[in-house]
């Protein structure tokens, strides 16, 4: 029973055939015996037989016809008469060209097969997108939250100035000692509020541009 063109570059792939010499093998194998469902032949090199699908000629590789008739085997024999499919001379189908003519097909089929063989290889799935946040408000560099904390902070460190201010107006000595570093401090509190109230803004109108 025959085997068909997929089993045989399957067979030759197992046996160790990889790119044009995968093709080249299976092409000179259609050539030898295209029903791929070849025994031995005491008719095509007198005095020895030529057996199975890669009409392994049993003068040159005595004990060797069991394996030559079994596909499977026959191209792991083929992988060791090709010196690992670097040499094809030992068939007169690849030196008068014979299997050219079946390499286009065999290229083909093999393209076709899926991955590893050949080249359909199944990509994974996108993962799937991140969940939106509560309350549909982003997150990260893009959130209007971090500006808007950094306001709140300020704004309360702002009003714990003023109410230490306050405490000290019924404190003439160290009210004295302060009041400069209390008047520095009101104007950078004041500077860091309308800061953080300038990037508040402009994050949240980052965010709804988008």
């Amino acid at each position: 029973m025959g085997i068909s063109l997929q089993q045989a570059i399957t067979y030759a792939y197992d046996a160790g055939f990889r790119g044009t010499p995968l093709a080249t093998i299976v092409s000179i194998s259609l050539c030898e015996c295209g029903s791929q469902d070849c025994q031995c032949n005491p008719d095509c090199c007198p005095p020895c037989d030529s057996c199975g699908v890669l009409q392994v000629y049993q003068c040159a590789h005595p004990g060797t016809a069991s394996c030559a008739v079994n596909p499977q085997c026959a191209y792991t024999l083929g992988w060791s008469i090709s010196n690992h499919g670097t040499d094809f001379h030992p068939w007169t189908t690849y030196q008068d060209g014979c299997y050219q003519r079946h390499m286009g097909t065999v290229s083909a089929a093999i393209n076709a097969m899926p991955y590893p063989i050949g080249q359909q290889q199944t990509s994974p799935p996108p993962p799937p997108p991140p969940s939106p946040p509560p309350n549909g408000h982003q997150t990260g560099s893009s959130s209007v939250g971090a500006p808007a904390q950094v306001a709140a902070i300020l704004l309360l460190m702002a009003g714990g100035a003023a109410i230490a201010g306050a405490e000290l107006h019924h404190n003439a000595p160290l009210r004295h000692h302060l009041e400069v570093d209390l008047g520095s401090a009101a104007r950078e509190g004041g500077r860091a509020v309308r800061y953080a109230d300038r990037e508040a803004r402009r994050g949240l109108s980052w965010v709804t541009s988008r």
